[in-house]
């Protein structure tokens, strides 16, 4: 039996190692961190990576809070603040309106039986 040439298994995990798509694979583009306390208003930390975005979300009964921070790009953090806020705000909408979903209808299967969904039958 030949013994492999451990050698050149070496040169071919350093160069996948150093190869810049891995690199992008390692790169931790969004950080986040959650402290929702009534007494922390705001919370901001740096990104991990150089082009990356810290996120800080504290999520209160009665209110979100979002900060976002980059390394220079502020358009950029900005435009993501701004993507999550309105995502939120939409979310928040489609949660109202299926609260005020009349849950006495009921909506038999394929095999007549009638389904159940958390508290509402549809």
């Amino acid at each position: 039996m030949m013994k492999a040439d451990t050698s050149q298994k070496f040169v071919a995990a350093h160069a996948l190692f150093e190869s810049p798509e891995l690199a992008k694979l390692r790169t931790d583009y969004l950080s986040t961190t959650a402290v929702p306390n009534e007494l922390v208003s705001s919370f901001s930390f740096a990104p991990t990576s150089a082009d990356g975005l810290g996120v800080y979300y504290g999520v209160m009964p009665e209110h979100i809070v979002v900060t976002v921070s980059s390394w220079g790009d502020q358009a950029r953090a900005d435009a993501f603040a701004q993507a999550v806020q309105e995502n939120l705000i939409g979310l928040a909408n489609w949660v109202e309106k299926f609260t005020k979903l009349d849950c006495k209808a009921t909506k038999d299967d394929n095999l007549g039986r009638n389904r159940q969904h958390g508290r509402c039958r549809y």
